[in-house]
């Protein structure tokens, strides 16, 4: 840091990393942060949000899922934009379901991704062994991976849904998800995993962009990784740009309320 001379109005940072060709480099990361107020008027946030240099956790847990990306990536083809928010209703509204959701204009294109939220419930018995059964009212419920369908069979280790390894429901048999408490949050007309935070370097949808060790890599590139696109948001929030940045916002949604954004060109 004592290399860089940051005259801006925004957090800076120099990280010491290889290239993707192997070779030592240095790569300085900038960091601009504004807030939206309810009337969607967007201003310099004080103090700015600092650069991370590892990612933040939802929770302790061996298989929590990320909360906040470090900002240390390498190269991205485009923006990733990431929500990390809650659902909540009206306290006089007793509602078993809302639907919540995200779009940003980029003015040539709309990126659009939907979500149910359920409130409490449990798995119930049925012809497939087991479904969610009717939710109680929704309470407020914040918009993570651990409350969606994913994760693991505890009694088959294999048995996993690599869409979202944090989340619950997966079971080889069905049958012994009777009774557990079920996942509280679906997609709506997308993809898994249901949510609007980032995704796990291990889980499928951002796997697949980390490229292929076969005999080709071991011969041309081992022992330097794989090349890789770099994306962290989920399938449907990636605006091809010349920008390689991510784009965080942190809010509150209203049933069936939708925050718009107008993304400037890069």
């Amino acid at each position: 840091d004592r290399l860089l001379q940051n005259n801006a109005p925004l957090e800076a940072r120099i990280f010491h990393q290889r290239d993707p060709l192997g070779c030592d480099a240095v790569t300085v990361v900038a960091k601009l942060t504004w807030e939206l107020d309810r009337a969607g008027k967007a201003s310099l946030a004080v103090p700015p949000v600092p650069i991370r240099p590892s990612s933040e956790r939802t929770s302790g847990a061996a298989k929590s899922s990320i909360r906040y990306p470090h900002d240390r990536p390498p190269m991205k083809p485009g923006t990733d934009v990431i929500m990390v928010a809650n659902a909540y209703v009206a306290d006089d509204q007793r509602l078993a379901s809302v639907d919540v959701g995200l779009r940003i204009e980029t003015g040539t294109t709309t990126l659009h991704k939907q979500v149910r939220v359920f409130g409490p419930r449990v798995f119930m018995r049925s012809a497939g062994g087991a479904k969610p059964g009717p939710g109680q009212p929704v309470l407020t419920t914040p918009i993570q991976y651990e409350l969606a369908e994913g994760g693991a069979d505890p009694d088959n280790p294999d048995f996993i849904d690599d869409t979202n390894l944090s989340g619950t429901g997966c079971r080889k048999d069905k049958s012994k998800l009777v009774g557990e408490e079920a996942y509280r949050i679906e997609p709506l007309g997308g993809t898994k995993p249901a949510g609007f935070g980032v995704i796990s370097p291990i889980w499928s949808a951002r796997k697949a962009f980390r490229g292929t060790k076969d005999q080709a890599y071991y011969k041309e590139r081992h022992p330097i990784p794989p090349a890789t696109a770099g994306r962290s948001a989920p399938p449907g929030r990636h605006r091809a740009t010349r920008a390689g940045c991510s784009s965080a916002t942190k809010c509150v949604l209203a049933p069936t309320a939708t925050r718009a954004r107008h993304c400037p060109s890069a």
